[in-house]
């Protein structure tokens, strides 16, 4: 499929010739969140079919971000998306199952908690749950790294997709 195509999928508002500005950016923000979730949860669950822990470690710590920006390549232009592990979650007390579309003057910002779920407690969850040589390898690659010890359900940050008011 090609990428115009892909890109008018994914906001679905800009073919049916736009509803409100805070509706189409809802739509678009929506509509990526979604796609990001459900393209880094699948390509998690597919390493974890055939490599070890470590390996699954190393994917996400490597591409998880490539391919979050590669999705941004289909959007339409000038939308981005990204991941936001704490910054947001902070700024802000997200509620789950919760998006908040933010006014930012020239720019909406639609930003969706990020939950953590089964898959992700393999490497997101407590350390004395893991095996000894995956939670050593998270220790060497990140020392002081936070992103352990959450439940399944709880918010490990936020997608943050923007909207420039201009192409709605």
């Amino acid at each position: 499929m090609n990428k115009k195509v892909l890109s008018l999928l994914i906001t679905g508002v800009l073919v049916t010739g736009l509803a409100a500005d805070e509706e189409g950016a809802r739509q678009i923000g929506n509509n990526a969140s979604l796609l990001l979730a459900k393209t880094l949860l699948g390509e998690v669950k597919k390493q974890m079919k055939t490599k070890p822990d470590n390996e699954v470690l190393r994917f996400c710590s490597e591409k998880a971000m490539e391919i979050t920006h590669s999705l941004s390549g289909l959007l339409p232009e000038g939308v981005t998306i990204l991941q936001r592990m704490e910054k947001e979650h902070k700024k802000k007390k997200l509620e789950k199952n919760h998006a908040e579309l933010l006014d930012e003057g020239d720019r909406y910002l639609f930003v969706r908690p990020l939950i953590i779920e089964k898959t992700c407690l393999a490497c997101h969850g407590c350390k004395e749950e893991m095996g000894e040589a995956l939670a050593k390898e998270i220790n060497r690659q990140y020392p002081s790294d936070r992103a352990v010890g959450y439940a399944k359900g709880q918010i490990r940050g936020a997608v943050v997709v923007t909207i420039p008011k201009s192409i709605l």
